[in-house]
């Protein structure tokens, strides 16, 4: 009886793998599905979390941009010319919310002006207070993310 039981089984199992269908996924498909869609959540803090998709994310920045220029604040010097430039700051939220400068696009002028600014930049983007991650609302996943946040530097005498 033992024989038959078992044979049974063994049947069975190799009989199952035959009605397992595999979908084949081409690499266009999967590259759309994680394209980020307006259904992701991008990016927060608990603070900014509204119904409203646009003032959530002008809270976010606006509470980033303070962060950096808040720290560059405290770290600067008096400045010896007058300046007023722009840097584009490429940043990076890892799937568990910490930041990292990917990128500064920083003018000739403004690095020779502060040769430090770079450092600055990058000191002042990993001191940001950790952030709920975007989230791929599609497989419901954390993800990493990255933005252009643009910083105007102005200096006087």
């Amino acid at each position: 009886m033992k024989k038959y039981f078992f044979l049974i089984l063994l049947n069975s199992g190799l009989l199952g793998c035959q009605n397992v269908s595999t979908l084949e996924v081409s690499a266009s498909e999967i590259e759309m599905a994680s394209n980020w869609s307006e259904n992701d959540q991008p990016p927060t803090y608990a603070t900014c979390e509204d119904s409203n998709f646009n003032k959530e994310r002008a809270c976010f920045e606006s509470l980033v941009s303070e962060s950096i220029v808040f720290y560059l604040a405290s770290q600067m010097g008096i400045s010896t010319a007058e300046l007023t430039e722009e840097v584009i700051l490429t940043i990076q939220i890892n799937s568990e919310g910490y930041f990292s400068l990917l990128n500064a696009q920083i003018e000739d002028t403004l690095q020779n002006a502060i040769p430090q600014l770079e450092n600055l930049l990058n000191d002042a983007v990993e001191q940001i207070p950790q952030a709920q991650p975007g989230v791929k609302t599609n497989v419901g996943t954390f993800v990493s993310t990255k933005f252009e946040l643009p910083i105007r530097i102005l200096a006087r005498k």
